[in-house]
């Protein structure tokens, strides 16, 4: 994870995601959103380049709120298809019949966690999946349960007790029912929260051949 706050971007995330942190970089990109809706002088322009830069600074508070404070990077195993919608983040691992899937993430600058972040759901499209799944800290069972179409488990309960920086975080889960159907196990917002809302940063979607 990169460490200085108003360092540009952190491209390693996914391939169609970039984190965006420090508040100089947000300005930036205001700023050139502004100057490039008002490339005239007519005051038209001028307005719809003001109300543009106004969005794009609710968007980047509201998607600095809702992030994790302390965001997980893959690191090894089953890596997961990672999806923006709106502000928030998506690590998906898809399960089909009688599939497991097991993958390790970090965090780095972490001495501060409270908790886990997040939910964990199992997408709809198919009615009889039932998913086991497991969450472990620096080798610790810290949290667990089964799933079934639909039905989500909030994380913040699980509380992480760490003095250290650098956190391991693994995930595994399996399929339970013998369904012919394939499922995602989704985890929104993946990663550790602490005090108020980490350093300031936002995501920005990406074409998928970035």
């Amino acid at each position: 994870m990169i460490s200085s706050y108003g360092s540009v971007a952190e491209s390693s995330v996914a391939s169609d995601v970039v984190y965006v942190n420090g508040p100089l970089l947000a300005i930036l990109v205001i700023v050139f959103i502004f100057l490039f809706v008002a490339m005239t002088d007519n005051s038209m322009f001028v307005g719809c380049a003001l109300f543009v830069a106004l969005v794009s600074v609710l968007f980047a508070f509201l998607s600095w709120r809702s992030l994790a404070d302390y965001p997980l990077t893959y690191r090894e195993g089953d890596p997961p298809r990672i999806e923006t919608q709106g502000g928030g983040l998506y690590d998906k691992w898809k399960l089909g019949p009688g599939a497991t899937v097991g993958a390790t993430l970090d965090v780095d600058k972490s001495s501060k966690v409270e908790s886990l972040a997040g939910e964990l759901t199992v997408r709809y499209g198919c009615p009889a999946a039932r998913v086991d799944w497991r969450i472990y800290v620096d080798g610790d069972l810290l949290a667990s349960g089964t799933l079934r179409e639909g039905q989500e488990r909030k994380l913040a309960n699980a509380a992480v007790r760490s003095g250290h920086p650098s956190i391991i975080v693994r995930l595994t889960a399996a399929r339970l029912d013998s369904s012919g159907c394939a499922t995602d196990l989704v985890w929104h917002n993946p990663g550790l929260e602490g005090h108020g809302n980490g350093r300031f940063r936002f995501v920005l979607p990406l074409p998928d051949a970035v």
